[in-house]
């Protein structure tokens, strides 16, 4: 079992064999770089991100408490490093909705399963990139890495309540621009001027 084999390893490194942490990085290095992609949305900052997360895990480890899962733990610092970078680098990018009313529009699901997957796939990245980092990676984690409210409050660090309300603004929020993205775009998709 992972949990096991993730605290067997903690133990020997923190007993001096400093050489086992290469299975823990072995054993997440990926998780945490997908984690990171979702956050930071870049391969480079995501990259540097991972290392630097590894990095604070290395030298934090013996504040690791046992009882905690070691991949919730490692994924908050992950977290927290991405949070960290966004506000070093202190990118503004400014989201605006467009609120107006369409007449006759037509609805998301029949607009949506009209398209291809790789259409399908487009708009929802589309979508999630107009999310704020915390709500995408909020969608993310709970939807593609499956993660549960639990553990994506720990990895946060955001009250249970507060993780609710964030990612269900979120998936409000990739309705309303799923919705306004086809209803601007129907004409074209149904081949009509």
């Amino acid at each position: 079992m992972t949990v096991d084999k993730d605290l067997q390893t903690i133990a020997a490194v923190l007993q001096g064999e400093r050489e086992a942490f290469g299975d823990l990085i072995d054993r997440y290095q990926q998780q945490v770089f997908r984690l990171s992609m979702g956050i930071l949305r870049d391969p480079d900052r995501a990259e540097e991100a991972t290392h630097v997360t590894f990095i604070k895990a290395y030298e934090n480890l013996g504040r690791f408490r046992k009882g905690a899962r070691f991949s919730s733990w490692l994924y908050r610092i992950a977290y927290n490093t991405c949070i960290t970078d966004i506000r070093q680098v202190k990118k503004k990018e400014t989201i605006e909705y467009n609120m107006e009313v369409r007449p006759h529009e037509p609805s998301i699901n029949e607009g949506f399963a009209d398209l291809t997957r790789a259409d399908q796939r487009t708009y929802i990245e589309d979508a999630l990139a107009a999310l704020s980092d915390d709500e995408a990676f909020l969608i993310k984690g709970y939807y593609l890495e499956e993660l549960d409210i639990s553990e994506l409050v720990t990895i946060t660090g955001l009250s249970q309540s507060n993780v609710k309300v964030k990612l269900h603004r979120a998936r409000k929020r990739i309705y309303t621009h799923l919705k306004e993205k086809l209803a601007s775009e129907a004409p074209a998709l149904i081949g009509t001027h």
